[in-house]
């Protein structure tokens, strides 16, 4: 009886560990993300200012769906985000996010970028940040954001 019980215990233990395997499917950071903020340094704001972006894989890369976000000074409108979303990767890998052109920009500089550091389960991008860029290049060249903000990235 005794060794039959310890046969039934080894038994279980193996269809335990047999069905739990770490060389399961990794964190994706494909999934509709969801994006809340809005508030914006110098008086400026983004609209909606809770969304959702889905992201797509595609094969070594993604792919990113969002809706068109308005970038607004006060009550004027400034400029409309809505060329068809782009995934955005950089140089730090645990760095992730999304972001738009503006349609129609007379200046060089004009997009908007949602982004943080990927967590180990890639559902949470903390740090949230929002950068808004319509403006010309500053002297060397490169783009300085119109307008900065804290933002909420998770899935």
């Amino acid at each position: 009886m005794r060794s039959m019980r310890v046969a039934l215990i080894i038994a279980a233990a193996g269809l335990w560990t047999g069905c739990s395997s770490s060389d399961g499917p990794a964190p994706t950071l494909a999934g509709t993300w969801h994006v809340s903020g809005g508030t914006l340094t110098r008086g400026g704001s983004f609209q909606p200012n809770s969304f959702d972006v889905t992201v797509t894989a595609s094969g070594d890369t993604f792919l990113a769906s969002m809706p068109t976000v308005y970038f607004y000074n006060g009550p004027t409108l400034v400029a409309t985000y809505d060329s068809g979303a782009q995934v955005i990767t950089f140089s730090d890998t645990a760095k992730f996010g999304f972001g738009e052109n503006a349609t129609g920009a007379s200046v060089r500089c004009g997009f908007i970028d949602f982004f943080g550091t990927k967590n180990s389960q890639r559902d949470t991008l903390t740090s949230g940040s929002a950068s808004v860029f319509f403006s010309d290049t500053v002297p060397g060249g490169y783009c300085s954001p119109t307008a900065t903000g804290n933002v909420t990235l998770h899935k």
